[in-house]
């Protein structure tokens, strides 16, 4: 289990997928009950699988660079490039009629969330370190 827990942040899984899943299927109301709930699931699954490994790859290239500065560059635009490339990749092959404009609002989600994880990582870092210092 524990070598699971160091590719893959089980409650970054969970929460994403939740958020995805409300968001898709709110998006998809106006295709009816069964479409947006259809739509919400799917979303939901994929973004279980993308950003439990994601977050923890952000977490991990976090950690791996000594200087703040390059982890936190590091942390965040990797992971918000395979992610991003990912979703456009699935938009294009699953026909969606316009598949770079529906992956824009990931990136911004990927920025926003990739960059609240590597910095509450540096800190946690920061504070094992003092704790252990001391």
């Amino acid at each position: 289990m524990q070598k699971l827990l160091s590719v893959f942040d089980i409650k970054a899984a969970v929460l994403g997928s939740f958020i995805m899943s409300v968001i898709v299927a709110w998006i998809n109301l106006g295709h009816g009950g069964d479409a947006a709930i259809s739509s919400g699931i799917r979303q939901g699954l994929y973004t279980f699988f993308v950003a439990g490994l994601s977050a923890q790859l952000c977490r991990n290239l976090t950690n791996s660079s000594i200087h703040k500065a390059a982890a936190i560059v590091k942390a965040v635009l990797i992971p918000t490039i395979l992610t991003v490339t990912l979703v456009y990749i699935m938009h294009s092959t699953r026909g969606t009629p316009e598949p770079f404009y529906s992956s824009i609002p990931v990136a911004i989600l990927s920025l926003i969330s990739f960059s609240i994880i590597a910095l509450h990582t540096l800190r946690e870092k920061d504070n094992h370190q003092q704790a252990n210092a001391s």
